[in-house]
């Protein structure tokens, strides 16, 4: 995965249920950071009333919120930042390893849209990064509508009309944007969710490790199957809440299944945050 850092100022699905500071954690790869390449750039709309800005801004308009966990947070003084996605299952990933929490996206289309407004409903949501994709939409303005609108054009602006709009392009671009915060350090670290029905083995499936964290240094790796954790069998999220509420700030054993063969680290939990 790569995730391009902008010069600009500060099938979705997160495929994890949040274990920091009890039930969340968070979740990389290396990459090399570039400007954000978008449609083209149009001006920035500016407007009086929160419902007009709403309305004039579509990454605020088509904004859909998570079901998260309140967790403390550790937000960038400086303001959000703009990365150009790749793909979003694996930034998602990504994301979460760097110890990130999302909290919503913007998916709509459209034919110029600034980056500068994703930055603003970044702002909106106290956000600390922003995360876009855009790409060709195969919509397009008919070409029997683009003709007439050449007519229309021609005809104003021999009349004398100076506030003729530019010519529609025709092309249409699909956006999609998805916004994160930095999250405090977790008590466990690990992004998890529940073995199917039929496994051999029950317990949790790891799909990402927080860097750094207590389960990162015990070692834990995506695709591990926690069973157990001291005294506590691992079969929901309720049961890492026991785990935390037993261990928090304590050395612990940690049983798991890799590849399937049943190992043993220990890790130390941090405390949970206020």
């Amino acid at each position: 995965m790569r995730l391009l850092a902008s010069n600009l100022p500060a099938s979705h699905l997160l495929v994890s249920m949040l274990l920091v500071l009890g039930l969340a954690g968070c979740a990389g790869n290396k990459n090399t950071q570039k400007s954000v390449a978008t449609a083209p750039q149009a001006t920035t709309v500016k407007t009086a009333t929160p419902e007009a800005d709403a309305a004039a801004n579509p990454y605020t308009k088509s904004y859909l919120p998570l079901d998260r966990v309140a967790v403390p947070q550790q937000p960038d003084p400086t303001g959000p930042k703009l990365f150009r996605g790749n793909n979003k299952d694996t930034d998602n990933n990504r994301m979460l390893v760097k110890g990130f929490d999302m909290l919503g996206y913007s998916s709509f289309e459209a034919r110029e849209v600034p980056p500068e407004q994703a930055l603003e409903q970044a702002r909106k949501l106290k956000a600390d990064l922003v995360l876009l994709y855009t790409k060709e939409s195969a919509n397009k303005t008919p070409a029997s509508v683009r003709i007439q609108q050449l007519k229309d054009q021609q005809q104003a602006r021999a009349a004398g009309d100076k506030s003729v709009p530019p010519l529609d392009d025709g092309q249409a671009y699909s956006y999609y944007a998805s916004f994160w915060v930095k999250i405090a350090p977790p008590v466990i670290g690990v992004h998890v969710k529940g073995t199917a029905k039929d496994a051999v083995v029950e317990g949790m499936s790891v799909l990402a490790v927080v860097e750094e964290s207590p389960a990162f240094k015990a070692g834990l790796q995506e695709g591990d199957t926690l069973t157990r954790i001291g005294e506590v069998d691992l079969t929901n999220t309720q049961s890492l809440a026991k785990v935390v509420q037993r261990y928090e700030g304590k050395p612990v054993d940690v049983e798991y299944i890799r590849e399937g063969k049943a190992n043993k680290t220990s890790m130390t939990l941090n405390t949970r945050q206020k």
